[in-house]
């Protein structure tokens, strides 16, 4: 189910996916809940990514306790954390966790994954990183690493981040970004 913008990195990733894996692709225009559900009952749909708003949207649908979704296998959310009590309401009716992930269009764009398969992660964490990824939290004052459960600044280190260091202007196009390269030696 492609449902995300393809013009952002997170929605043309998961259809690149999808088709990478010979899956069927169901495209939409734009989100209307009515109609997600509606397709994920008549075509069989096996995975949902989406966004904290849509999980909203489809949880406060009067479709979505009425729909047959019992052919979802996988359901992902992204680009900000999704609000335990929506996660509590997916999971009681559809009987699985939504997995969550965090990354950034500059890192391909993902960087850490807490999937269906990975029982012993809680559901309002980011997960794990990914292949070639490494990842820290540090005081961001002295990029001293912190112990679990302490607020500080998310480090990331990773193959697309030492490629854009290459470019010659980075810094001048995106100065936040040449802040985060700079940070990715630290890891």
């Amino acid at each position: 189910l492609s449902i995300l913008p393809l013009c952002h990195s997170f929605g043309f990733l998961v259809s690149l996916i999808a088709l990478f894996g010979a899956a069927m692709l169901v495209m939409f225009s734009s989100f209307n809940a009515t109609d997600v559900l509606e397709a994920i009952e008549y075509y069989g749909v096996k995975n949902f990514v989406g966004v904290p708003v849509m999980y909203q949207m489809l949880i406060n649908s009067p479709d979505f306790t009425e729909r047959d979704l019992s052919s979802l296998e996988v359901a992902s959310s992204g680009s900000a954390a999704l609000p335990p009590e929506l996660a509590k309401k997916w999971e009681k009716v559809v009987g699985f966790k939504v997995g969550q992930g965090f990354g950034l269009t500059e890192t391909s764009p993902i960087t850490h994954v807490a999937a269906k398969w990975m029982p012993e992660i809680r559901s309002e964490s980011i997960g794990v990183p990914i292949i070639d990824t490494d990842a820290k939290i540090v005081n961001p004052d002295t990029l001293k690493e912190l112990k679990s459960g302490e607020i500080g600044e998310l480090l990331i280190k990773g193959l697309i981040l030492h490629l854009l260091r290459e470019l010659p202007d980075v810094h001048i196009i995106f100065p936040r970004l040449l802040e985060a390269l700079l940070y990715s030696l630290y890891i």
